[in-house]
C-alpha cells in the first residue's frame, strides 16, 4: 500500500480481534485484519472476508519433555499447563482449541496462564510457564528459546480475515482491499 500509494498514511493499531471489531463498529478504524469469528458475519453493517487459515502449533522451551518426542498428540497436553489467549480476546481461537481438546478426549483445558496476545504467550513459554498454542504465522519468532511443533493427530486452524464497515466507499480502503485480494486471492 505504501509503495503504490505513498500519499496515503497508514496507521497500524495493535489490538485483539474483539477490540478491532468494536473499533470498526465505532468508525474509529476503517479495516481490521484479525482472527475470524462467526459473530462478525452476524453483525449488521460489517463485512468479513477470510484471508487464510492459520494452523495452530505448539511452542515450548528447548528443555521441555516434548523436545524428545518425535510426534506430539493432543492427549499429550493432558498434564501440561497451557498458555492461551483468553476467550474474550479471541473467541474463535479459544473455541478451536476447546473443540480440538474435546475431540481428543480432553474435556477440560488445563490453562494456568492467560495473556492478551501470542507474542506474550511465547515469552511465557520461553520462561518455562507452560506450553503455548500459537498460530503458525508466529512460528520461529523465538527460535533460540523455543521449539515449534505441529500436532501429529490434529490440524487445528484459526481463520484470519479482514473486517470493514458495509457501505464504506473510501478510495483508500478500496485500494487496500484490492491489494489484499491480489495477495491472498480470496478476499
Amino acid at each position: 500500500m505504501q509503495q503504490n500509494y505513498p500519499e496515503i498514511t497508514l496507521e497500524i493499531i495493535d489490538d485483539h480481534s474483539c477490540g478491532l471489531a468494536e473499533k470498526i463498529k465505532q468508525g474509529s478504524i476503517d479495516l481490521a485484519i484479525c482472527r475470524l469469528d462467526d459473530s462478525f458475519e452476524e453483525q449488521e453493517h460489517l463485512i468479513c472476508r477470510k484471508l487464510f487459515d492459520d494452523l495452530l502449533i505448539l511452542a515450548f522451551p528447548k528443555h521441555h519433555r516434548f523436545a524428545r518426542l518425535k510426534d506430539i498428540h493432543v492427549r499429550d497436553l493432558k498434564e501440561e499447563k497451557l498458555i492461551l489467549v483468553p476467550e474474550k480476546t479471541s473467541p474463535a481461537y479459544y473455541r478451536c482449541i476447546r473443540t480440538m481438546c474435546k475431540e481428543a478426549g480432553l474435556f477440560q483445558i488445563r490453562s494456568t496462564e492467560r495473556c492478551s496476545n501470542f507474542y506474550t504467550a511465547q515469552h511465557l513459554a520461553a520462561a518455562g510457564f507452560g506450553v503455548a498454542i500459537v498460530p503458525a504465522s508466529h512460528e520461529n519468532l523465538f527460535p533460540e528459546h523455543l521449539i515449534y511443533r505441529h500436532f501429529a493427530d490434529f490440524t487445528p486452524k484459526s481463520g484470519v480475515c479482514t473486517v470493514w464497515q458495509d457501505g464504506t466507499n473510501s478510495p483508500a480502503l478500496q485500494s487496500f482491499l484490492q491489494i489484499l485480494r491480489s495477495s491472498f486471492h480470496n478476499t
